[in-house]
């Protein structure tokens, strides 16, 4: 058949839209490729045309006329198989893939698509085995790696899995991906060792200049105080380091750069400062410049800003107590905070933002809010410590902060055994979610402890949505539960709820933030998917001495195509008889 009646059958069945341009676009193609069925680049621009007008059929049709000019071209096959699997030929796409990496066998797209496809159709085995072939041909192929660890995940190959996450990294040192995997399985399977290796990858100095030694084959785009061959660079007077402040940095004159996901603090020469920088640097360093120097502004300036600061979670634990840290350092000066020029976040557009920064004594004239993008520069500018996660100081600072704002002094009295809350910066020296709370300033509940039973109601969000909510819903409320929707509630309200509750459950979500205010011995159930299963809420109940359970249940992609790529947000669908069951075991445990 020719190009040309593929175009006039097309035009019949109205396949395109009804514009004429279009048409005649396509009638072009058609007709030069009817001329000329060497041209390589026609096939593939009439495809694309075709598959963007949802003409699927027939570009397919056009990959099978190219190959057959060109049987020996491998991206064909790859094209047709990616087509071939929006119209659900599955067993087609495989045969596909296998006909292109038959035809060039280093060419490690083809393994990687093919690989995907078995993970897709659950034949995890078989997509091992195809990452594993295309890795003997490109061993540094991190794409791979990703893959082929997360199938063996999903297999319960947890060694096999942790060991292709560190390829992954040797091949791509900044992967938040392999380090997050590697964190939550050292936190499933009790590995202390898994854990601590990724417990502050974002901010580690070495891991930074590594990736900026392997981009950039140099050491010019990064400088740190813990690397000494950078260290001539701390006497040239442009920027200096205040060692009265500990692990709270002042620099004078310096550069902040907010971009996307990332945040970063630079030198007179343009030099990122490591310790001082938060998020996706290294998608900065890869840019390999930096915006031209802004206009100097007086005074002094505490920056905030870090990535994903804006979320409720990240907000309470990666921000507020850096605050409190800083306030530390002057714990003599009671009126530190309102020395402070300009506080600098990246965005304050919820009530709880505001709520929070009025309970803490700043002053909304005073702050920055710069957005996904700014280039600023101050006389001075104050970086405090990154949290890196939860810890135990965060915790009871937040505890400190807000339960005594929260409830009434015999409220109080009854969570904590005193209307005082003493911060303390001591750390766990053993495994992370080992139970550790001798030293925390809380304490048993009394006995006049008012019962109350809460779910969290994720009704009003977008994504992570329990599909049998209804019925969940229906169960709690015959057993006395409280149905919250967080949202609609101060933040002192949101305290006050949670220091007095009983037993929580609630779909994973940044309200669960709240448990760092429950009271030592609260029932805590988190309804998880099988796509995303974090840790943070079972470490906070660690921290805080809470009875923490989770069950897992369905993931599930949306119908309306949303958030396919990010399984983080996928929906959920729990058994409620597993839920009955763990609500059993609460009721039957002594309190």
């Amino acid at each position: 058949m020719k190009i040309s009646s593929l175009g006039e059958k097309i035009a019949q069945a109205k396949a395109l839209t009804d514009q004429e341009q279009v048409f005649a676009i396509v009638s072009h193609y058609c007709q030069k490729l009817d001329a000329c069925p060497e041209w390589l680049d026609g096939y593939n621009f009439l495809a694309k045309i075709l598959t963007e007008q949802e003409a699927v059929p027939e570009a397919i049709t056009v990959y099978q006329q190219a190959i057959q000019v060109f049987p020996e071209q491998a991206t064909l096959y790859v094209n047709l198989a990616t087509l071939l699997l929006t119209q659900s030929h599955f067993a087609a796409a495989l045969r596909a893939y296998e006909q292109a990496i038959l035809l060039d066998p280093n060419w490690h797209h083809s393994y990687l698509c093919l690989a995907r496809l078995h993970k897709y159709l659950a034949q995890l085995e078989d997509a091992v085995a195809v990452c594993d072939r295309g890795l003997k041909v490109s061993p540094g192929a991190g794409d791979l790696w990703q893959l082929r660890s997360q199938c063996l995940e999903q297999q319960g190959r947890w060694e096999a899995a942790i060991e292709g996450y560190l390829h992954l990294l040797a091949t791509n040192p900044g992967s938040d991906v392999a380090y997050q995997a590697i964190k939550r399985l050292g936190v499933d399977h009790q590995r202390q060792d898994w854990f601590d290796f990724c417990s502050q990858h974002d901010l580690t100095p070495s891991l930074l200049h590594r990736f900026s030694q392997i981009i950039s084959c140099d050491d010019s785009l990064v400088w740190s105080t813990a690397l000494p061959q950078n260290s001539s660079n701390q006497d040239d007077g442009a920027l200096t380091l205040n060692p009265q402040l500990g692990d709270c940095f002042e620099l004078k004159a310096a550069m902040v750069w907010i971009e996307s996901q990332a945040v970063a603090i630079l030198n007179h020469e343009k030099k990122f400062l490591v310790e001082t920088c938060s998020g996706k640097l290294s998608t900065l360093i890869w840019e390999k410049f930096a915006p031209d120097w802004p206009e100097v502004q007086p005074g002094k300036a505490l920056i905030l800003s870090t990535l994903c600061g804006e979320n409720y979670y990240h907000w309470m634990f990666d921000i507020l107590p850096r605050i409190g840290r800083y306030k530390e350092k002057f714990y003599q000066d009671k009126n530190a905070l309102d020395k402070i020029d300009y506080f600098v976040f990246d965005k304050i557009n919820h009530p709880f933002h505001k709520e929070s920064l009025s309970l803490l004594g700043i002053e909304a004239s005073k702050v920055i809010e710069t957005g996904n993008q700014a280039v600023l520069c101050f006389e001075s500018v104050l970086v405090p410590s990154y949290m890196n996660g939860i810890t135990r100081y965060a915790c009871n600072f937040l505890r400190n902060t807000f339960l005594s704002r929260a409830l009434q002094p015999q409220e109080l009295t009854a969570i904590t055994g005193s209307v005082e809350l003493q911060a303390t910066d001591a750390q766990p020296t053993e495994n992370h979610l080992a139970r550790e709370t001798s030293s925390l300033s809380i304490h048993p509940l009394g006995a006049d402890k008012s019962a109350k039973k809460i779910y969290i109601t994720r009704s009003k969000a977008s994504y992570r949505r329990l599909l049998n909510e209804t019925e969940v819903m229906e169960f709690l409320i015959a057993e006395g539960f409280e149905i919250v929707e967080l949202e609609t509630l101060p933040l002192l309200k949101q305290v006050a709820m949670f220091a007095t509750a009983e037993v929580v459950v609630a779909p994973h979500g940044a309200g669960l933030t709240n448990l760092v205010f429950a009271s030592p011995g609260t029932w805590v159930l988190e309804l998880l998917s099988i796509a995303y299963r974090p840790v943070c809420y079972k470490v906070i109940s660690e921290f805080v001495d809470l009875n923490y359970r989770y069950v897992i249940g369905e993931a599930i992609q949306r119908a309306d195509g949303l958030f396919q790529e990010e399984p983080a947000w996928y929906d959920l669908r729990i058994d409620l008889e597993k839920i009955k069951a763990i609500l059993a075991e609460f009721s039957s445990s002594p309190s």
